[in-house]
């Protein structure tokens, strides 16, 4: 949620209440153990619908409308750099829970041979 928040409602589209927030989420990325998981699914599913009503309206070369960094370090540029960025960003996260997954039940999905 924290990552499709902060990349297409701060960076693209530039929503000042969202860029407002940035880093002042002590723990962006970890859930109340009580919450209840389709509290979770329910939020991580209205974010979603959020992102994409951000990334339906602009054109994919659109500049972003804010960084979060200093001038000179790394930055995306456009709608199109940010949906790669997000789209690595889940599938490397995804990876880790994949590995996570096999150290539990010892299943493998996918084995090149």
């Amino acid at each position: 949620m924290s990552v499709e928040r902060l990349y297409f409602r701060a960076v693209v589209a530039g929503d000042p209440a969202v860029i407002e927030q940035v880093g002042s989420q002590a723990s962006a990325w970890q859930v109340d153990p009580g919450l209840p998981a389709a509290d979770v699914l329910d939020s991580y599913s209205r974010e979603a619908s959020l992102a994409d009503a951000v990334i339906a309206a602009p054109s994919p070369d659109a500049d972003v409308a804010w960084w979060p960094f200093p001038e000179g370090e790394w930055r995306l540029h456009s709608l199109r750099d940010v949906l790669l960025q997000v789209i690595i960003e889940t599938a490397c996260h995804a990876g880790h829970l994949d590995a996570v997954r096999e150290l539990i039940d010892g299943q493998q999905w996918l084995v090149n041979t």
